[in-house]
């Protein structure tokens, strides 16, 4: 049944057969099933263009049946989900904390790398094709994180109370253009951000601030799903004419010179945590006016999420962890060449 539209159906066939005979026919349906149930895309690495190749099934490419299933929810500090969120637009649901920390779900799935000379596949499947790894389910915020000041517990809320003020805690700019309120937390190491994190279940290390695989695990869906490796291309929400997304994220909050956000607020978030969620499960960008203190618009940006992760670049620097970068100078310069 080569023919069949489900690939389980065709193991069924195959494991009724004995001996060589399976083993020849596995080895025939193989690339079949690889083909009908994958998706991806490839890179030349000698070649400077960010764009990439779809390859794999390309009906899937318009499904996008692993991204599709990202989702916004509400965390209790067990692990739980106490509930998912409208995929259409978070606003008229609890995000202050109260009912749990605001995150978005990332599917379990399955993930294979080739190397073939200079080129560099990623492929996508829902199912556990051989050579494929398994991406377990996770989940990350929504936000960048701000800092429960009472508990020193890390969260991901959308709270404009003292207790979850942003930035370096500054009560003085309270009720001010330059506001500290429901922005995320900033000028804290990564130990304490680690710390902060596991506090919410001390037992085990389920918690945690933004990890390297998860972060890995954003950017190949995001670049499947786009099939570029830029992800600041300017947003378009059309699909192109094949049915497949197009553009990028935008420039993101980005765009400030360093002096100019210095005089502003000494280069502390300015941002509010949640202030996309009108996107809901979406992707998308949004406009922030940044104010002056006589309520001049002083810069506009432009915030970006993608599927409910708000502002997954930009804006502040972020802590990853499991992840230490080495930087060398070359031998020629006192170095081991080694980065």
């Amino acid at each position: 049944n080569v023919m069949g539209t489900n690939p389980f159906e065709l193991i069924v066939e195959v494991l009724d057969v004995d001996g060589e005979s399976k083993k020849a026919a596995l080895a025939t349906m193989l690339p079949y099933l690889e083909e009908q149930c994958a998706y991806g895309i490839e890179y030349n690495v000698t070649i400077s263009s960010p764009e990439c190749t779809r390859i794999g099934n390309m009906a899937l490419h318009k499904s996008l049946p692993i991204q599709s299933r990202m989702k916004g929810c509400l965390m209790a500090d067990d692990g739980s989900v106490t509930e998912y969120l409208n995929p259409v637009n978070w606003k008229g649901q609890t995000r202050d904390g109260s009912r749990g920390q605001v995150m978005v779900e990332l599917p379990m799935y399955y993930r294979k790398f080739e190397t073939e000379g200079n080129i560099r596949r990623v492929k996508l499947s829902e199912y556990p094709l051989p050579g494929y790894h398994q991406v377990k389910k996770k989940y990350v915020s929504a936000y960048e994180a701000t800092v429960q000041r009472s508990t020193t517990m890390l969260c991901s809320v959308a709270n404009e109370g003292a207790d979850y003020r942003g930035g370096n805690n500054n009560a003085n700019y309270d009720g001010t253009y330059r506001s500290f309120l429901g922005r995320p937390a900033t000028g804290i190491s990564r130990t304490n951000f680690r710390n902060y994190a596991r506090k919410r279940k001390t037992s085990t290390k389920e918690w945690n601030c933004m990890t390297y695989d998860i972060q890995k695990d954003l950017f190949w869906l995001y670049i499947v799903e786009f099939a570029t490796l830029n992800s600041q291309k300017a947003v378009n929400p059309a699909k192109d004419a094949n049915g497949y997304a197009q553009g990028g994220l935008g420039n993101g909050v980005s765009t400030w010179d360093w002096n100019s956000w210095a005089n502003f607020n000494g280069n502390y978030p300015f941002v509010p945590c949640g202030y996309t969620d009108e996107l809901g499960n979406g992707t998308g960008e949004i406009a922030y006016d940044v104010l002056n203190s006589d309520g001049a618009i002083l810069k506009t940006f432009q915030v970006p999420r993608y599927r409910g992760v708000e502002n997954p670049f930009g804006h502040i620097w972020q802590w990853t962890d499991g992840i230490n970068v080495r930087i060398s100078p070359t031998a020629a310069n006192g170095g081991d060449d080694l980065s």
